[in-house]
């Protein structure tokens, strides 16, 4: 009860009532079901009332001072801003004439007094849903009667004043048999305009074009005298094919009875047909070989939207298969409603064919764009490393001189601590030594002209006035060839290493010259030994010259 009174809260019906009890009785009961409600005593302040705010529904009684309930009523319907809006005539006349008086004054219903309340709400939510249907479906289906020499359209939310008048014309139908008839034939057509609306309504429900065809063919069958159905679709690059049936002749139902198009179709190509016809002359059904079950004819109703063939709906009657001309009037309105529902379906089928279409280029995207983020996490992960640690610096330079980050491992390799970074104490431009200025400016020069730098050897003063010497690297950081990110090489135990080993080849190359020198000095003295052997030997020991 609480959903449905939400539902109604924003539904406004005026109440037209001179009486004040039953004006306030009436307002309280609707009020209780969740409607907004607005009254007034006669015919004139309701009008004004229906101009300056427009309801969605209005009752009026009919017996009112000032303006009576006809008169209003016929206001509201001669205006193009409220003639659609319903109106309910509550009156406790029962004579025809006050009846037609009623149609000629355009009401949509009629209750009599005294109502009960349950057929009072059930009449009015009938008529507001009928409304919605009518305006959703785009399809009003009626039919035309014809009374005092006036005629009439009664739509399905009008059937309470047809009800009425075959109520006061009880005695009348029973002494003349052409308003029996009559009678008939309105009953048929409430059958029909019943079908008519359980088609407009259950297409309104289906999504998909198969539900569309299946729901179409279903309730076709369901209407009065209706023996087959068949729907053909129309593509452009495939033609017309046989969609859906039922009830098909066994002499239509091989595939290759369906290879080519028939008349009806090609009327409708050709622009020639956008009207409900009895098609009399069916190629199909003429060429056809088998049993045809008495059909030769059938109905067509040619499937358009804007313009645009979609198809061709045929329906088949008793008969050999014709649909009376009066039928086929009060059918006008199945095609375009199938149209509608088709181009719908059509349109949402398309759609969810893109959503997956684009979901899918979206999910490989997306599968790309986690591979490139994978990838620049692991490009991350490697730089930080390098940055963190010990074994090589990393600075971030301005081609100015500013020295604008740099990690522990440089900072270190330098003496300085991140405090004095942070203070602007460190320029690259004063840890260079003048020797090597040159070279580093070259350095940045050749990032702005070239777009890279080539590695160069240099030094850099440390806090404490020693001189530490590295290889530099560098690369541009993105578009700016100003900044770039610098890697530095401690060159300390290198060059330590070359000291040591430029010492080992002088002492190497002493050693060499000291050994030439001996063996060519050692070469002397053999020959000097031999000589003084052979002078010891010819002077003996007491000669003067033997010493």
């Amino acid at each position: 009860m609480g959903a449905r009174k939400q539902m109604n809260n924003h539904i406004g019906i005026l109440i037209a009532e001179d009486s004040p009890t039953q004006r306030e009785q009436l307002r309280h009961l609707l009020e209780e079901e969740g409607y907004t409600v607005r009254a007034a005593s006669n015919g004139e302040e309701a009008l004004a009332s229906a101009k300056s705010d427009r309801p969605t529904l209005i009752i009026s009684d009919v017996v009112m001072p000032r303006m009576d309930g006809y008169a209003l009523c016929k206001e509201i319907k001669t205006r193009d801003d409220l003639k659609d809006i319903p109106v309910i005539l509550v009156t406790g006349l029962s004579n025809p004439h006050d009846v037609i008086k009623g149609l000629q004054s355009g009401a949509d219903n009629f209750i009599r007094k005294p109502y009960e309340v349950r057929d009072l709400l059930s009449r009015i939510a009938y008529i507001l849903t009928n409304q919605q249907v009518r305006a959703e479906s785009k399809m009003q289906a009626g039919l035309q009667i014809a009374l005092g020499n006036q005629k009439y359209f009664i739509t399905a939310e009008r059937q309470q004043i047809l009800d009425l008048l075959i109520a006061t014309y009880d005695d009348a139908v029973s002494l003349n048999q052409h308003l029996v008839a009559k009678q008939w034939e309105i009953a048929r057509s409430n059958e029909v305009l019943r079908g008519l609306y359980r088609i407009a309504n259950s297409l309104n429900r289906s999504v998909t074009v198969q539900e569309v065809l299946e729901t179409s063919l279903s309730l076709s069958m369901e209407l009065p005298g209706i023996q087959a159905a068949w729907i053909t679709l129309w593509d452009a690059k495939q033609g017309f094919r046989l969609a859906a049936s039922r009830n098909l002749p066994p002499a239509l139902e091989p595939p290759k009875v369906w290879e080519s198009d028939c008349l009806c179709q090609r009327q409708m190509l050709a622009g020639e047909s956008d009207q409900v016809v009895n098609a009399l002359q069916c190629e199909r059904l003429q060429k056809a070989t088998g049993d045809t079950k008495g059909l030769r004819v059938h109905a067509s109703f040619p499937l358009n939207s804007g313009g645009r063939p979609l198809g061709v709906l045929n329906l088949a009657g008793p008969n050999g298969g014709k649909i009376p001309e009066e039928d086929l009037e009060l059918w006008s309105g199945v095609g375009d409603q199938i149209a509608l529902a088709l181009e719908r379906a059509q349109l949402l089928e398309n759609l969810e064919a893109k959503v997956a279409e684009r979901t899918a280029a979206l999910e490989a995207e997306f599968a790309e764009r986690r591979k490139a983020q994978d990838a620049l996490r692991q490009t991350e992960m490697r730089f930080r490393l390098l940055a963190e640690s010990n074994m090589i610096g990393v600075i971030h330079e301005h081609a100015d001189g500013r020295i604008l980050e740099a990690n522990d491992a440089f900072l270190r390799m330098v003496g300085y601590t991140r405090q004095d970074l942070a203070a602007g104490k460190m320029k690259w431009t004063d840890m260079t030594p003048p020797d090597y200025l040159s070279t580093t400016r070259q350095f940045f020069t050749g990032f702005s002209l070239e777009g890279w730098g080539t590695p160069i050897e240099k030094e850099y003063i440390c806090k404490d006035g020693s001189r530490v010497p590295v290889l530099l690297g560098g690369v541009p950081m993105g578009d700016s060839s100003d900044e770039i990110i610098c890697v530095a090489l401690d060159l300390s135990s290198r060059k330590l290493l070359e000291e040591q080993v430029r010492q080992a080849s002088k002492m190497e190359a002493i050693g060499r010259l000291a050994g030439g020198v001996a063996h060519d000095f050692n070469n002397l003295l053999t020959i000097i030994n031999g000589y003084a052997q052979l002078l010891i030997e010819r002077f003996p020991a007491g000669n003067p010259s033997h010493a």
